[in-house]
């Protein structure tokens, strides 16, 4: 029961910022009704906080008074996110506005939510960098609204959305606590925090403060216009370009009238008789540029393209980018309102979708103009109607359903990159079962249980939902029910072998009062607890589908990574992970613990590679998330928080990852000082060097001397850099840093291809028993190499990620005390990846952050059945 009128609230909130940063009048809420969607709502009150501590202050008067919240940054939202859907507070975050630090040396930028994103990109072009989300709307769209929704932009096919290059958050819990999450280094222990907040939509509390990765920019770019007489050829063209294992940085599709629509307000440079343009737009070395176009180019030829136009120089090359992001506000001059759909499907499923979307333009007498992002099957079907007219709102919503309903029978999800807000929530069952739909309900009333925080968004009203299904779990004891439900082996380890099976032990142990522990294949296991069964993931080892076309493989969690990799090497493909332990460890067992090796540099770690997860709960659901398409924003990104969660929260059952092509050449280049001794510095400078340029090393490892002699190379400290791709790239890579280690006073003591380079890899991978993990800054690399030689002692195996700051770590008797000591003093953290020795817990958090996964754990199983010793991130420090 709310226990203040808007004046009076207002008054309040006036207290906390000011009155000059509140809003109140009827003309004001008017203004901050609405954002690019057809929803419109007035709030009771507009305030504008200026730090954290004023959004805190907001929030508890908020709770005290029981009124709704709702964030807004830009407001170009598409989907109704910040529209104040029952009243209440609107926090506009748009005062919050500032780049706090630029730290290039560690590739970050720490910005305000209210911070324009062109604002960030202009900030660090100048100085060699780039932030990669580039929504259409950057000129005007905020980095807390990007957040909020996971933004993509054109780029993303290559470079990911904004969960892939946002490293640490600061947000307002709704109940105002303030909650750090992540930070300039990399693997915080416990679940995946940052990329649950990611893409809530302003249900989960307010995000004060982001931590963004910035990447160098690339040596060359080179963007081109293909031109073509159908979509269907269009669209084939893009497939072949992705089949031929190219991977440019965008592929984006405009049909005939979007073209019209630019070109009337605007000369974009686009034949205004075309019925298709591609833009294709290819980054990278200038020496494999020429190799690349000319693939692009027979592929499009051997497609029927028309015609191509080459943007000559920057100034073109903008033009072209001004038409494809102008596209949704030149489409204004054709209709004075419109739905903006977004759906992605698999790329395969492109041309059918695309004949499905014009048949219901006919079928409902609507206008639709298409544009959307090719390369990763996210289309953007622009809705064409008059608001003033009843019956043209109504076809065109009609429209609007059916589109969604038709990607989602062909595989698809209900958003891409715009969000499900309120305009999509009522399509959410058409996606999600009642189990994950309860599953979501469930993350979100951790987050906020008071349900105040951007209601009525995102998820439909419970109501519709009906509560689980019974089991029908067999009677008797839990060892003798368990033992007809799964093969039981000598030693009294369960081993199910589909979900269904997991779902039912699951239940029967809460049933039962039992407790399990989850196994792979046990390289990175603690010993059972005493009064737990042994649940083994080993007999959910299929390959459910293998799909090189659009760049998918779904697998069973029991499959041994090295399995996973012979598979989809049989198609030229592969997940680009090289977790420690790939001939023994399962694909869930490296899902659970996050497990990644060096070539995370270029290529991300599980919750980059992961599009789908499917996990069983204690209460015996099972629970799917995301799936075969490459983009997707639709509900909550639970399954982030099965990573690195160690089997605590449910029990993985499949995993569907992205693939990528195999390189056509491969090879590591093992540098050392002159003089054989080893130069640490020199190395570490190198190391600096290399990841702070254009090179796109694959992997750039500082190797202390009984690590590195482990993969066959001297016993000496060495720098081990890998270098793949085109054979032109691969050359020029090595000449590269052949000079540049030359400059430094260091000479290459061996040049692995091929097998060679993977075989080298493997041991170093590994490190040893036990191994302890320290994320740091990138520049603070060489300090905590230097610390831990000393305390530790010549003796220690240590490997450093040069451009991932990412230190593993292993000698006898070593404890995880010290190092966290060590990692905090150097703004990182520390954590276990092998099994702790002596029962040490894995890694600690601080009092929010383990407050907050005790909620989540209380949440999905109540029972405490789910014993994962050791990985309880909910111990706060």
């Amino acid at each position: 029961m709310r226990t203040a009128v808007p004046s009076e609230l207002a008054g309040d909130l006036g207290k906390i910022v000011g009155a000059d940063n509140v809003r109140h009048q009827e003309r004001d809420l008017l203004l901050f009704s609405y954002d690019a969607s057809p929803e419109t709502i007035r709030p009771e009150a507009v305030v504008f906080p200026r730090t954290t501590e004023e959004t805190s202050a907001v929030v508890r008067l908020a709770r005290e008074r029981q009124v709704p919240v709702t964030p807004r940054g830009g407001a170009t939202s598409l989907s109704g996110g910040p529209v104040a859907a029952d009243g209440g507070i609107v926090v506009s975050l748009t005062k919050m506005d500032r780049v706090l630090e630029l730290d290039l040396p560690n590739q970050r930028a720490v910005v305000q939510p209210g911070c324009i994103c062109m604002d960030l990109q202009s900030a660090v072009e100048q100085r060699g960098f780039f932030y990669a989300p580039d929504p259409a709307s950057q000129i005007v769209c905020t980095l807390g609204g990007n957040v909020a929704e996971n933004a993509g932009g054109p780029h993303c096919l290559k470079y990911g959305v904004t969960t892939n290059h946002v490293t640490g958050l600061e947000m307002v819990l709704p109940d105002g606590r303030v909650l750090r999450t992540g930070g300039k280094s990399l693997d915080r222990p416990g679940p995946d925090l940052t990329g649950a907040v990611v893409g809530s939509e302003g249900t989960f509390g307010i995000v004060t403060e982001i931590t963004c990765r910035l990447l160098p920019k690339p040596q060359t770019v080179t963007t081109m216009l293909a031109i073509f007489d159908s979509l269907d050829k269009a669209s084939q063209a893009v497939s072949g370009i992705i089949g031929a294992g190219l991977l440019p940085a965008t592929l984006e599709m405009m049909d005939k009238h979007v073209i019209y629509a630019v070109q009337q307000s605007f000369d974009a440079g686009y034949p205004p008789d075309a019925e298709v343009v591609l833009i294709i737009e290819v980054d990278g070395l200038q020496v494999a540029m020429d190799r690349q176009l000319a693939q692009i180019r027979e592929i499009c030829l051997r497609h029927g393209v028309q015609d191509f136009k080459w943007a000559k120089d920057d100034a073109e090359r903008a033009l072209l980018w001004r038409g494809r992001k102008g596209a949704f506000s030149s489409l204004a001059n054709l209709s004075p309102s419109q739905i903006v759909s977004d759906v992605a499907v698999p790329r395969t499923e492109l041309p059918y979708v695309l004949h499905g979307v014009m048949e219901i333009a006919a079928k409902y007498g609507v206008q639709i103009g298409n544009v959307f992002h090719a390369g990763d099957g996210n289309l953007h079907p622009h809705i064409l109607y008059d608001i003033r007219d009843p019956d043209q709102v109504q076809r065109a919503h009609q429209a609007d359903e059916e589109i969604i309903k038709l990607a989602v029978s062909r595989g698809g999800v209900l958003t891409g990159e715009h969000g499900v807000g309120s305009c999509k929530r009522k399509s959410m069952p058409l996606l999600f079962s009642a189990a994950s739909l309860r599953a979501l309900w469930a993350l979100k009333d951790v987050f906020d249980p008071a349900g105040l925080f951007n209601p009525r968004k995102v998820l439909p009203p419970r109501g519709g939902i009906e509560p689980a299904e019974d089991p029908h779990l067999p009677h008797g004891a839990f060892q003798e029910a368990a033992g007809r439900l799964v093969v039981t082996d000598e030693d009294g380890v369960l081993q199910p072998y589909d979900a269904e099976a997991v779902g039912k032990l699951l239940a029967l142990a809460v049933r039962e009062g039992k407790r399990v522990c989850v196994r792979g294949g046990g390289t990175k296991s603690h010993p059972p607890a005493a009064d737990a069964a042994v649940l083994s993931t080993l007999g959910l080892k299929k390959i459910l589908s293998l799909d090189p076309e659009n760049m998918t493989v779904r697998v069973e969690a029991g499959v041994s990574w090295s399995r996973l990799e012979q598979a989809v090497a049989g198609v030229g493909q592969r997940v680009a992970l090289r977790p420690p332990h790939a001939r023994d460890a399962t694909v869930g067992g490296v899902i659970a613990t996050n497990s990644s090796g060096p070539h995370r540099l270029r290529h991300g770690t599980c919750r980059d590679l992961i599009t789908g997860l499917r996990f069983v709960l204690p209460s015996g659901e099972t629970i799917a998330m995301g799936g075969g398409c490459v983009k997707n924003v639709s509900g909550y990104a639970l399954e982030k928080l099965l990573i690195d969660s160690g089997g605590a929260l449910g029990v993985l059952v499949d995993a569907t990852f992205r693939t990528l092509p195999l390189p056509e050449a491969e090879r590591t280049l093992l540098l050392s000082a002159a003089d054989g001794a080893g130069d640490r510095e020199g190395l570490c400078a190198l190391g600096q060097e290399l990841i702070g340029g254009h090179l796109q090393c694959a992997a750039v490892e500082l190797l202390s001397p009984g690590l590195a002699a482990r993969g066959g190379a001297p016993e000496a400290w060495v720098l081990a850099v890998a270098a793949e791709g085109l054979v032109e790239e691969v050359d020029y890579l090595a000449r590269e840093i052949g000079a540049l280690a030359a400059g430094h006073g260091l000479q290459q003591v061996a040049v692995l291809e091929g097998d060679a380079s993977i075989a080298f890899w493997e041991p170093v991978i590994a490190v040893g028993d036990p191994v302890a993990q320290l994320g740091v800054p990138l520049s603070l690399g060489p300090q905590a190499v230097e610390r831990l030689a000393q305390t530790l002692g010549e003796q220690a195996l240590i490997r450093l990620g040069s451009g991932t700051g990412i230190l593993c770590v292993s000698v006898p008797g070593m404890q995880l005390g010290p190092l966290e000591t060590l990692a905090g003093e150097l703004e990182g953290s520390a954590r276990w990846l092998a099994p702790a020795p002596d029962g040490q817990p894995r890694g600690h958090l601080d009092h929010v952050a383990a407050a907050l996964c005790a909620q989540i754990k209380q949440a999905y199983d109540p029972q405490g059945v789910l014993a994962a010793p050791g990985w309880e991130p909910w111990n706060a420090s």
